[in-house]
């Protein structure tokens, strides 16, 4: 049973508000501490060990939260990072025998934005709701709109990252149920220095906690040195492995690795879901 409450189990998340309950603030005191100096390097905050501590203590009126959270962005550098996108903790069956653990959300698709499908499929995934991944499911993943730059419909980018990443996992044509959990769970084009700590960490920890318990099948895809610092009970947890080319992030034979037969026992972990 998970203890944590889910800080994305809340309908108030829409596009312009993808915030988990405290996380706007304290990207916001954060962008305060750059703002007036209390902390003039940004990879520096990022990686303080006790940034939660220093965040909690800082004081900061609600109606500067929005300028602030801009410095944070503009401190971020030419990462694109996108405080507008609906997030994406987490998607997937959460009762998955197989967890992945990734990055974080890549650029948005500016096609969907303020999309209600996506939005409702969205809060589905938050709350744990919609028991498989939308973006390699129908309907989502046969849903098209019409792109004016190509003048032709199609689906969203998500889909097809996914059914790339993915594809050797297809059972007769039937795509796995995992659970992918992102590090960082808002957009941005490029990866950078993203916070030791938030708010919304706590709960992404405790289902991997919880995988661990129940000796479910964990790859670390990104991020590994990160994760471990983040969960350090990983590090030490089998079975755990990892992609030999994480910038590339392919579930496949030859790329999940920690010995010989790594993809086989992902697989098998995969065909447990059948006999739950």
């Amino acid at each position: 049973m998970i203890s944590v409450n889910n800080p994305w189990n809340t309908n108030r998340i829409t596009w312009g508000d993808p915030f988990a309950d405290g996380d706007k603030e304290v990207f916001a005191k954060m962008g305060y501490m750059l703002c007036t100096g209390k902390e003039k390097k940004f990879d520096k905050l990022m990686n303080c060990e006790d940034l939660e501590s220093r965040v909690s203590k800082e004081k900061l009126d609600k109606i500067y939260w929005d300028c602030c959270l801009e410095k944070y962005k503009k401190s971020a550098g030419g990462v694109g990072l996108d405080f507008y996108t609906l997030p994406e903790p987490y998607t997937g069956d959460i009762n998955s025998p197989v967890y992945c653990l990734n990055m974080n959300p890549g650029e948005a698709d500016g096609l969907f934005i303020n999309d209600p499908i996506y939005w409702v499929l969205t809060l589905l995934t938050l709350d744990h709701t919609l028991p498989y991944s939308f973006w390699i499911n129908a309907p989502f993943n046969k849903y098209k709109l019409y792109d004016c730059k190509t003048g032709m419909n199609r689906v969203h980018n998500g889909c097809n990252w996914q059914v790339q990443k993915l594809k050797d996992l297809y059972d007769n044509g039937k795509p796995p149920k995992l659970f992918i959990l992102e590090y960082f769970p808002y957009h941005s084009k490029d990866g950078f220095k993203f916070p030791s700590w938030l708010p919304s960490y706590a709960y992404t920890n405790e289902l991997i906690e919880k995988a661990m318990d129940k000796g479910k099948f964990i790859v670390i895809m990104r991020q590994r040195e990160r994760w471990f610092k983040r969960i350090p009970r990983l590090e030490h947890y089998t079975p755990l492995a990892f992609l030999s080319n994480p910038q590339n992030a392919t579930l496949s034979n030859g790329s999940v690795v920690y010995r010989m037969n790594a993809f086989n026992d992902l697989v098998a972990a995969l065909k447990t879901e059948n006999n739950h």
